[in-house]
């Protein structure tokens, strides 16, 4: 598989991780709807050399306001080694206009400005993680930054944007878990 930054501007990324294995497995999605699967990350190239960021394990549960969002860059060398790695899987029929993962600039920049905020006050312990984000191509870094939509585990966390929400539906046929 050949990737490259222009036939890949974003992707879709649902990931879920085992509490007690730290195991991990999801699906990144392309614009067309063409998913890329993956079920263990042998062989992988870590995205979060420096600033990894898991919004359930590094909350401060007395603070009433998780962490704003980090600045995750993740080189295009290492994500596409990564997807390499994956299973590629079509969609079954062409997606209709609607259907397709659409993002404007003003959606990026509304969702990478909006803070993460607690979805409800519960604290599940040795809860399995799942992550919904996204990785959008930064031209002038020359890197992808990943933007967190939605995190639910220790605890639940989800980015403030009014995009949020349409950009999640969108996406609750795929499952990980």
């Amino acid at each position: 598989m050949d990737f490259n930054v222009e036939s890949l501007p974003y992707l879709f990324h649902i990931k879920f991780t085992d509490s007690w294995t730290h195991r991990s497995k999801g699906v990144f999605i392309d614009s067309d709807g063409i998913e890329y699967r993956y079920e263990d990350t042998n062989g992988w190239k870590s995205f979060y050399e420096t600033n990894e960021i898991d919004f359930n394990r590094t909350l401060d549960f007395e603070v009433e306001a998780p962490p704003s969002i980090s600045e995750v860059e993740i080189k295009p060398e290492v994500l596409f080694h990564n997807l390499s790695l994956c299973r590629k899987k079509k969609p079954f029929m062409l997606l209709s206009r609607i259907d397709k993962l659409m993002l404007s600039v003003e959606i990026i920049e509304g969702l990478m400005n909006s803070p993460m905020v607690y979805t409800n006050n519960e604290v599940v312990y040795d809860a399995p993680t799942t992550t919904y984000s996204l990785l959008v191509y930064d031209v002038a870094n020359a890197c992808y930054r990943q933007i967190h939509l939605n995190s639910t585990g220790y605890r639940n966390v989800q980015n403030n944007s009014v995009y949020t929400q349409r950009i999640l539906q969108k996406f609750q046929k795929y499952r990980v878990s």
